[in-house]
């Protein structure tokens, strides 16, 4: 008997005001962590494994982001991240550690 099923969501990215973020303006996408958590609420998915858009969208902050992301995780419950590896960086093979 199946008495509770867990659902992940595995990837998806999330806005914090980083100039990189993916556009605010965007009416298909709300890529905010407060929208995000509501509508995983609402869909019974338990865990969100995430890394920032700015992470993904330019270079140039990629260890802030990933240190952005690691804080976040401590204080949101249920929240993951997927550390984001820039190959000419040394220091984000270190973060992934």
């Amino acid at each position: 008997m199946i008495q509770k099923i867990v659902a992940i969501d595995t990837h998806t990215h999330i806005n914090h005001g980083s100039k990189f973020d993916s556009s605010p303006d965007s009416k298909l996408y709300d890529a905010t962590l407060e929208y995000l958590v509501s509508v995983n609420r609402a869909a019974k998915i338990e865990k969100m494994f995430c890394s920032t858009f700015s992470s993904v969208l330019s270079t140039e902050e990629v260890e802030t982001e990933n240190q952005y992301m690691e804080d976040l995780v401590k204080r949101v419950e249920n929240l993951f991240q997927w550390v984001v590896i820039e190959p000419r960086n040394e220091n984000t093979f270190k973060q992934a550690e």
